[in-house]
């Protein structure tokens, strides 16, 4: 590891191999325009991390829209969306940081079928504060490794208190 990326009250050491970024959206750029078409990127304006195996292109959404679609069979991507406090105590989020397990990720927790990528999905609070944390891997049948890597990434991230 070489350092730390901080803001916004999150800080992740940095990983060699990962592109690493902690973002906040303001209100007037939750919809981005693409040559696609308008991109939502969300509907709030709290951090949130994206890091993947690869370089991230500048204009993505919030779960990684136009990154999980360039994966290669050895990426990942993972991103950890800030919800707001309100959050904090429902039932869906539990208590404490996720470590994600090879069994947890399923071609069918993708919001678009992709050939061979496997995602995962988790609610959690910790330090008071909400968060969904989505990653994607770039092959199933090399979710074994990959998740491993994931969770090398995941190790190193720091949330303030609220």
């Amino acid at each position: 590891m070489t350092g730390r990326l901080s803001a916004h009250g999150l800080s992740v050491a940095l990983v060699p191999g990962w592109d690493v970024q902690i973002l906040r959206r303001d209100e007037s750029a939750l919809l981005l325009a693409s040559p696609d078409g308008d991109v939502p990127v969300g509907g709030y304006a709290l951090p949130m991390i994206h890091a993947a195996t690869i370089t991230m292109p500048p204009l993505r959404g919030d779960y990684g829209s136009h990154v999980v679609p360039i994966l290669g069979h050895d990426d990942v991507f993972i991103a950890m969306v800030e919800f707001g406090a309100e959050s904090v105590g429902a039932a869906m989020f539990r208590p404490g940081f996720p470590v994600l397990r090879s069994r947890d990720f399923d071609p069918e927790a993708l919001q678009r079928a992709l050939p061979d990528r496997s995602g995962t999905q988790r609610f959690f609070t910790v330090a008071g504060r909400a968060f969904g944390l989505f990653c994607v891997i770039g092959s199933h049948l090399r979710r074994a490794r990959l998740t491993s890597k994931a969770n090398e990434l995941l190790a190193g991230i720091e949330v303030d208190p609220a």
